[in-house]
Order: C-alpha cells, then sequence, then structure tokens
C-alpha cells in the first residue's frame, strides 16, 4: 500500500498533463533546462529566500509530486516545502569568467573533472 506525504491532497492530472508527463519521460531531460545568464546588484540571500518561499506558497504546482495510483496519475500537493537554497557568492571572480571561476561554477555543479 503506498502513503502518501503527511498533509497532501491529491489531484488528478488532466489528459494534457499526463501527455507532458510522458513526453519528459522519453525525451531529453535537457529538453526542459532554459539557460539565463542574469547579473544583478548583490541581494541579500534572505531576501531571495523569502520571495522564493512567497512564490511557492502561491503557486501549487511547486509543491507537488507525481503519483501513480490504480486510479492514474496525480499530483500530490504539499501544504508546505523548504525551498533547496544555495548561497554562492563569486564576488570577485571577474566579469571573463577565469579558469578559477569556471572551476568554482563547475565544483557547484558537481560536473568538475
Amino acid at each position: 500500500m503506498m502513503t502518501f506525504p503527511p498533509h497532501a491532497a491529491l489531484v488528478p492530472m488532466s489528459l494534457t498533463q499526463q501527455g507532458m508527463y510522458f513526453d519528459t519521460h522519453v525525451c531529453a531531460p535537457s529538453d526542459y533546462h532554459v539557460a539565463l545568464h542574469l547579473r544583478i546588484h548583490p541581494v541579500e540571500p534572505l531576501l531571495i529566500a523569502q520571495a522564493v518561499a512567497q512564490v511557492m506558497a502561491e503557486q501549487p504546482a511547486l509543491r507537488s509530486e507525481v503519483w501513480e495510483t490504480r486510479e492514474g496519475l496525480s499530483f500530490a500537493v504539499m501544504e508546505h516545502v523548504d525551498a533547496p537554497l544555495e548561497h554562492h557568492d563569486l564576488t570577485g571572480c571577474g566579469t571573463a569568467p577565469s579558469a578559477n571561476s569556471r572551476q568554482s561554477v563547475q565544483q557547484m555543479r558537481g560536473t568538475a573533472s
């Protein structure tokens, strides 16, 4: 017997959502990644965390997991989820990526060789 997450509401997927779910299993994961280069002035990590928490509280899709049940695919929507945020201060890395800053970014991503 499956045990659903505590405090989760089960919401059945629409046919469109089921199609998208299927598509994510047959396509390359990189088809769903969007790269964005963004330069901003320094912002306190706490302010970023508060903003992300507010958006997550307002958007149930960001607090959802997919569950396969006998009735079909459903979303388990959690009441609250803590965002897995990490802060990496790259101040002083310069404007053009140096070998050291590229290596630092690769280490953060876990892709360093």
